[in-house]
C-alpha cells in the first residue's frame, strides 16, 4: 500500500502527558508547547528527528557510509532498572512501554520518514559526511552569533536534544534532503539579475493610503488631489494599513520583492505625483511618490559587484534548494511503500513484533520502544517516579482511588475551566474533547497523568483542610471591603526610585506624579495610564504594598519606596472606595467558603507533594547512563545500522 501522508508538525504536548504529577498548584493541567517542524525546513529549530537510539539487534550490522542516526548502547550497559523509588524498581521495560504509549505513533512516523530518506540516499549513492554535518552546525551557530558548543547547549536546553540527537535527527536529514534535491536547482542569469535589481537597483520612496472600498478610495484621492500637503493627515484618518499611524510612510519600494502592481505603479510615478486608485489584494490603494532613489554605487565597482553576485547566487540557490527539498520529500513519501502497523492493528497478529514495513525493510516494536525510551525516557521517568511516590504514600495510608473519585475530579476541572452545559452544569464530554483534541492525547492518558495524581494528593490532605471564621473574614474584606485608590510608579533601579520620590515630594501634585509615571514606570498599566492602577484591596497577596497603601492619607499622600523582589514601587494616595455591600448573604458565603477551601486544598497538595519528594529516596539509573553516553562523540562509521531496518 502507498504511504499515508504524515503530519509535518507534531501536535502540541502538555505537561500532564509526562509530568502531570508535578502540576498540583491550582489547576489540573498546565500546557507547554513543543512544536516539531518538517524535515524540509532549514531553520535550526527543526526537530523532525525526535527519534532516539535503537537497541542492538543481536546481528552483525551491515556497514553503511551515511552519517545518519547512530546506534545506541545496548540496554545491558544501563541494566534492566531505570530507577528505584524507596527500594521499589521501575524497569527499563516498564518505562519503555510508557514512552511507547505516549510517543510511539509520532516517533514511528519520524523513523519511517528517516528510513525512506536513508534508502533514497543509498539508492543514489549520496553520502553526507561528518565534515558536512559539522559545517552545517557551525553555520547555524554563526547565524545566531554563538560558538558551536554554546549552540549545541541551547539545543539541549530548549529542544531537549543531545548533540548526537541534533546531529543525526535534525542536521543529517536536512543535508540529505538538500543533497537529493541539489540537481534540481539551477540559478539562471535572470534570477541573478532580478536579485541585483531588488537589492541594489532603484527604489521609490512613497506614502500610501489603503481603504476597503473603491468609492472611499476615490473620495480620499479627490481630497489629496485638492490638497496634497494633507496626504499624511488623510492617511492617519482613513488608511486601514498600519502605516496610517505614521502618515502613510512605508519602506522604500523595490523591484521584484512585493506586489507587482504596487511596484509597477510606484515606478511609473513622477516625484510628488499622486497615483490613480488601484487594487492590491482586497484593498484599494493610493500612492504619492516622494522621491526616486537611484541605484546603488555597487554597479560601478566591478570587484564589489562580483562579490555581491557570488553572495546573491548562493542565496538564490539556498532558497531554491529549500523549495526543491520540499518537493523531493513529498515525492519520496508518495512513492514509498509503507505499512504502519500501529495504525493497522488488525495486521499486528499477522506480523508479530513488527511496528512498520518500509519498502524492503522493517521496524520492530522493540526498536521503536528503545527509540522512544532514548528520546523521551528521562522526561517520562520523572512522571513515573512521581506516580510511584504517590502510590506508595496511598498504600501507607491504606487509601485507594475509585472511579467515582476520578469522575468527580474531571467534573471539577470542567467546571473550573468554564465548560458548562446550557443548564449550568459542568460539560464533561466537551471538556474531555478539548483536552484530548488540543493535546493529541487520549482520555486514558489524561486520567493517568493528570487526573489520578491530583486525586491521589487530594485524598491524602483533604481531611486536614478547614475554613476558619478568620479565613471567611479575610475573604469578605478582600472581596467586598474598602480599597485604596492610588497612582503607582514601578522601576527597576533603586537610585531612580529615590530620585523620583524626591521630585514627587518637591512637586506634590497628582498631575506631576502622573507625568513621572508615564515617563519612567516600567510596568505597562501604570505607564500607559499615567500612574493609575486598580484600587488596592486587603489580603490580595501583596502585604508590603497593602500595608503601605492603607497607611496613606490626604495629608501624607506619598509612600516610601516599597521593595518587592527586584522592583521598586512608589505610590501616591488618591482616596478610598466605599464598600457597596454591607451584609454578605449565605449564598455568597458558601461561594467564598468553597473558593477558600479549594485554594487551601491546592496549596496543601503542593506542600505535601514537595514533602513526599523531599523524603523519597530516588536513584535514577537512566539519567546517569544517558549522561555517560552523551559524553561520547557519535562516530560516522556507525551511522544508521541495518539493525533498524531489517532486510527481508
Amino acid at each position: 500500500m502507498k504511504r499515508e501522508k504524515p503530519k509535518s508538525q507534531r501536535v502540541h504536548k502538555t505537561t500532564w502527558k509526562t509530568r502531570a504529577s508535578l502540576v498540583i498548584g491550582g489547576c489540573v493541567i498546565l500546557t507547554t508547547s513543543l512544536a516539531i517542524r518538517s524535515l524540509t525546513t532549514t531553520e535550526p529549530a527543526v526537530a523532525q528527528g525526535r527519534q532516539a537510539q535503537p537497541p542492538r539487534s543481536g546481528r552483525k550490522p551491515t556497514k553503511t557510509r551515511q552519517p545518519a542516526p547512530t546506534q545506541s548502547a545496548a540496554p545491558n550497559r544501563v541494566g534492566n532498572i531505570a530507577a528505584t523509588v524507596n527500594a521499589q524498581t521501575i524497569t527499563r521495560q516498564q518505562l519503555a512501554n510508557e514512552c511507547l504509549r505516549r510517543y510511539g505513533p509520532e516517533v514511528l512516523e519520524e523513523l519511517i520518514n528517516k528510513h525512506v530518506l536513508l534508502q533514497a540516499c543509498q539508492q543514489r549513492n549520496l553520502v553526507i559526511t561528518e565534515k558536512q554535518v559539522d559545517a552545517a552546525i557551525t553555520r547555524f551557530a554563526a547565524r545566531f552569533g554563538l560558538p558551536t558548543t554554546q549552540w549545541l547547549n541551547v539545543m539541549k536546553e530548549r529542544r531537549n536534544m543531545t548533540p548526537d540527537q541534533y546531529r543525526r535527527d535534525v542536521i543529517w536529514p536536512m543535508l540529505a534532503l538538500k543533497g537529493l534535491a541539489a540537481k534540481r536547482v539551477v540559478v539562471t542569469p535572470q534570477d541573478l539579475q532580478r536579485a541585483l535589481e531588488s537589492e541594489f537597483g532603484p527604489k521609490v520612496k512613497a506614502r500610501v493610503i489603503t481603504v476597503n472600498t473603491k468609492t472611499k478610495a476615490t473620495q480620499v484621492r479627490q481630497q489629496v488631489t485638492d490638497k496634497p500637503e494633507d496626504f499624511g493627515r488623510l492617511a492617519r484618518q482613513f488608511s486601514d494599513d498600519p502605516s496610517g499611524s505614521s502618515q502613510g510612510v512605508i519602506p522604500a519600494i523595490r523591484k521584484h520583492v512585493g506586489n507587482p502592481e504596487l511596484e509597477r505603479v510606484a515606478f511609473s510615478l513622477r516625484e510628488n505625483e499622486i497615483s490613480p486608485v488601484f487594487k492590491v489584494g482586497d484593498k484599494y490603494v493610493l500612492l504619492i511618490c516622494d522621491q526616486h532613489i537611484p541605484r546603488s554605487s555597487v554597479f560601478s565597482n566591478a570587484q564589489l559587484l562580483e562579490a555581491e553576485k557570488t553572495r546573491l547566487r548562493e542565496q538564490i540557490a539556498e532558497d531554491k534548494l529549500r523549495v526543491a527539498a520540499s518537493d523531493v520529500y513529498q515525492q519520496l513519501q508518495t512513492e514509498a511503500n509503507v505499512v504502519n502497523l500501529l495504525k493497522k492493528t488488525e495486521l499486528q497478529q499477522q506480523y508479530p513484533g513488527i511496528a512498520a514495513h518500509i519498502n524492503s525493510g522493517q521496524i520492530t516494536f522493540r526498536q521503536l520502544a528503545e527509540k522512544c525510551l532514548a528520546r523521551y525516557g528521562n522526561e517520562v521517568l520523572e512522571g513515573e517516579v512521581n506516580r510511584l511516590i504517590l502510590t506508595q504514600a496511598l498504600n501507607q495510608r491504606k487509601q485507594s482511588i475509585q472511579q467515582a473519585d476520578i469522575d468527580r475530579e474531571i467534573t471539577r476541572a470542567a467546571d473550573a475551566y468554564g465548560y458548562w452545559k446550557e443548564d449550568g452544569t459542568p460539560d464533561v464530554h466537551r471538556w474531555l474533547q478539548k483536552v484530548t483534541e488540543a493535546d493529541g492525547a487520549s482520555v486514558e492518558l489524561y486520567i493517568r497523568d493528570a487526573v489520578w495524581p491530583s486525586v491521589a494528593l487530594k485524598k491524602m490532605v483533604e481531611n486536614t483542610i478547614e475554613v476558619t471564621p478568620k479565613d471567611m473574614q479575610k475573604s469578605i474584606e478582600s472581596n467586598y471591603g474598602e480599597r485604596v485608590r492610588v497612582m503607582a510608579i514601578v522601576v527597576n533601579d533603586q537610585r531612580l526610585a529615590q530620585r523620583l520620590r524626591s521630585q514627587a515630594h518637591e512637586n506634590p501634585t497628582p498631575e506631576y506624579f502622573a507625568e513621572l509615571a508615564h515617563q519612567f514606570s516600567t510596568e505597562p498599566v501604570s505607564k500607559e495610564n499615567y500612574g493609575t492602577v486598580p484600587p488596592i484591596r486587603k489580603h490580595s497577596g501583596q502585604p508590603l504594598v497593602e500595608r503601605e497603601a492603607f497607611s496613606l492619607t490626604e495629608q501624607d499622600p506619598l509612600s516610601s519606596i516599597i521593595v518587592v523582589a527586584d522592583k521598586f514601587i512608589l505610590l501616591r494616595y488618591l482616596g478610598r472606595t466605599v464598600p457597596q455591600v454591607e451584609q454578605v448573604d449565605e449564598e455568597v458565603r458558601r461561594e467564598l467558603a468553597n473558593h477558600i477551601h479549594e485554594k487551601k486544598l491546592r496549596l496543601k497538595m503542593e506542600l505535601e507533594f514537595e514533602r513526599l519528594r523531599k523524603h523519597a529516596r530516588v536513584e535514577n539509573y537512566l539519567a546517569a547512563a544517558t549522561a555517560g553516553k552523551s559524553q561520547q562523540r557519535a562516530r560516522t562509521a556507525q551511522t544508521l545500522q541495518p539493525g533498524q531496518t531489517r532486510q527481508r
